[in-house]
């Protein structure tokens, strides 16, 4: 398996694992708990696609791109709204919560689900180039 195959596969484990970000943070909401702290949920690195993505899987050359850098900003982005979503629903502000999860949270979403398919599709033509 190819470098870029192995990021393929690890870019569509992040999609998945983003898409959960929804219930769990529904979940806060209508429970007024968490299992993860609004802090740690702000940490766009220690989650584990962020672990890896800001790891030593990736050089220089990687994080100059285009594709890289626009996923960065929008995982940050989506990680400090899901953060901002927790404190809202622990502090019993449900309605705020699910305003900011509906609106701000479902585009922060959304714009990492795209950062990541635009990067997956550019791992995709790296690997044609390179056969």
């Amino acid at each position: 398996m190819s470098k870029n195959s192995d990021r393929i596969s690890e870019i569509a484990t992040a999609q998945m694992k983003h898409l959960k970000w929804k219930a769990n943070l529904t979940s806060a909401i209508v429970q007024g708990r968490s299992d993860i702290t609004p802090e740690k949920a702000a940490c766009d690195k220690s989650c584990e696609f962020g672990k890896w993505f800001h790891g030593p899987a990736f050089g220089e050359d990687d994080k100059s791109s285009a594709a890289w850098k626009a996923l960065d900003e929008a995982h940050a982005s989506f990680h400090a709204t899901a953060s901002r979503v927790l404190s809202l629903a622990i502090s019993g502000e449900s309605e705020d919560a699910k305003a900011l999860l509906t609106g701000e949270f479902a585009t922060q979403a959304e714009n990492v689900l795209k950062a990541l398919s635009l990067w997956k599709l550019e791992m995709k033509v790296l690997e044609k180039d390179t056969r």
